[in-house]
């Protein structure tokens, strides 16, 4: 056991410089303390939404002015049951697939793509 660490040697600890444990050690503190904050999970919470979408919002508010027009909500562009495709190429993909792959003389698949 190393600094009340058991199996450290794994970590790779013993080959890091002086430096270099310093940098890691500032790290976990600050880390440390946001993991024990839980301000991510707690900000999902009051949102209604996953830690996901507040790590998003956070990358568009940094991106952004820092106003709340950045954090305007968003049109989806497709999901669950919708396409993603302009319908004039999913007719198309439609059409292909309806007289050539789903006919008595069938394309492979192959051939079809």
């Amino acid at each position: 056991m190393v600094n009340g660490v058991a199996g450290v040697a794994e970590l790779g600890v013993l080959t890091a410089s002086a430096e270099e444990w310093a940098v890691a050690v500032r790290r976990a503190e600050v880390i440390g303390r946001l993991a024990r904050e839980q301000r991510v999970r707690v900000a999902a919470a009051e949102l209604g939404i996953s830690r996901r979408q507040v790590y998003g919002l956070l990358k568009r508010w940094r991106a952004g002015s820092g106003v709340a027009s950045d954090l305007l909500p968003r049109r989806s562009s497709g999901g669950r049951g919708r396409g993603r495709l302009p319908e004039e190429i999913e007719a198309l993909f439609l059409e292909v697939i309806r007289t050539r792959y789903l006919s008595k003389q069938r394309s492979s698949v192959t051939t079809v793509y």
